[in-house]
């Protein structure tokens, strides 16, 4: 029996050209992968130079940042070296804290311009705080001290709040933040740095300056310390070596 060969037939146009297309798409999709792969590779690259710019201008800035606080803290005390003489007046053995003075300075004087202007400063305080131009840490460190100087003037206590007429402590006046004439940034630095209570002590009493004098005594009163003073040195037992008022013998 004859087995029949089977013959291969050759592939028709359209499977070689199918072929073609096949072989193009993988080399096609191998190319894709390669740009992707590159693009990827620059996109990272570019993402570290963004980052390390990034970087590098936040640490320009804070340095910048710095630069500028330390500017205005260098302003900040060149204006109160301005406002050294009223400073001086108010601490302990100034002119202000002198038995006398306690109501200085005279109202309407210039002492008492330099001190609404020194009170001003510390407004200014206030509004630069707010703004985080200077920060509150360092501002007590270096300038609280002051506020307890000035909170002990009877001036400044005036005008921030109200007393009886024994200078016992009734309330404190208030101001909006736009009223002029006021002092609402002080309050606000006060109460900010713990010092408003400070306001409920009462004023301080005035003291003489001159030494105490002894009073006057008229010629009778002066005649009953005589007499008192004899009478007490004769009732003083006589002393001897036996504590005995009898003669020895």
């Amino acid at each position: 029996m004859i087995t029949p060969i089977l013959l291969q037939q050759a592939p028709t146009f359209w499977q070689q050209a199918s072929g073609v297309a096949a072989t193009i798409g993988v080399i096609v999709s191998s190319i894709g992968v390669i740009v992707a792969a590159i693009a990827l590779s620059f996109t990272a690259r570019a993402n570290r130079q963004n980052a390390t710019a990034q970087q590098e201008s936040a640490t320009a800035n804070r340095e910048t940042s710095k630069a500028r606080r330390a500017t205005f803290w260098l302003d900040l005390r060149k204006m109160f070296a301005i406002h050294d003489k009223v400073h001086r007046h108010l601490r302990p053995g100034g002119e202000w804290n002198k038995p006398g003075n306690e109501d200085d300075p005279a109202r309407g004087t210039g002492d008492e311009a330099d001190l609404i202007a020194y009170m001003g400063l510390f407004e200014h305080c206030e509004y630069m705080l707010e703004d985080e131009l200077i920060d509150p840490r360092t501002f007590k460190k270096i300038y609280a001290y002051r506020l307890d100087l000035l909170l002990k003037n009877n001036r400044v206590k005036n005008k921030l709040a109200r007393y009886d007429s024994q200078g016992r402590f009734m309330r404190h006046r208030s101001w909006s933040r736009d009223e002029e004439g006021g002092w609402y940034g002080l309050q606000r630095l006060l109460e900010r740095c713990n010092k408003l209570k400070m306001l409920e002590q009462p004023l301080r009493a005035r003291r003489s300056s001159e030494p105490p004098t002894l009073p006057t005594l008229t010629a009778e009163q002066r005649q009953r310390v005589i007499d008192f003073g004899r009478k007490l040195k004769g009732s003083r037992p006589r002393q001897d070596g036996n504590n005995s008022t009898e003669p020895p013998s």
